[in-house]
């Protein structure tokens, strides 16, 4: 009897780790005090994200068409096998972070530099764990749990409205 992990056909997984790469590309300012100080990290990320980083902060819409065409395109698209939108959800939801990430920052912006540094590289290991489960994923064929992000899924969701579960979701 085959597992689970093998039924996942080999370009869902391609796909899947594609979904990936926006968010690094997302990730990348985040990451500016520990790019500074790591030439390795430098050489294995930046330096390849750089173009894509370089169109993707080209555009002040770009964030908004990226989600959008992940949630939509690939989350939501049900001709994809299901771990592809799994992991497009994931994908799309780690990018929509970035907001409120941000107006996290600005809050602790007057901060000493250490600490602006500390929660700045936080957010990038985030963003690096977040895709490091993704690639997981990619390698076992089963969506992992995401931290903050969950497994790509809207099953906790009724069609309308409230979640399962809850004493509000039927009006009550």
């Amino acid at each position: 009897r085959p597992s689970r992990a093998s039924r996942v056909p080999f370009v869902a997984r391609v796909l899947g780790l594609a979904c990936l790469v926006p968010p690094l590309v997302v990730a990348v300012p985040f990451g500016t005090g520990l790019f500074a100080q790591s030439a390795l990290l430098r050489e294995v990320m930046l330096r390849p994200l750089l173009p894509l980083v370089r169109a993707y902060y080209g555009s002040r819409l770009s964030s908004l068409l990226i989600i959008a065409g992940l949630y939509g395109l690939v989350g939501k698209n049900r001709s994809l096998h299901p771990f592809t939108r799994g992991l497009g959800m994931q994908a799309s939801t780690l990018m929509m972070m970035q907001f409120p990430l941000a107006i996290l920052l600005q809050f602790i912006a007057p901060a000493p530099a250490p600490i602006i540094n500390f929660a700045t590289g936080s957010v990038f290991m985030f963003y690096l764990y977040c895709a490091a489960l993704g690639a997981l994923s990619c390698l076992t064929g089963e969506v992992k749990r995401m931290p903050l992000i969950g497994d790509g899924s809207l099953q906790s969701f009724q069609p309308r409205g409230g979640f399962r579960g809850s004493p509000l979701g039927r009006g009550g």
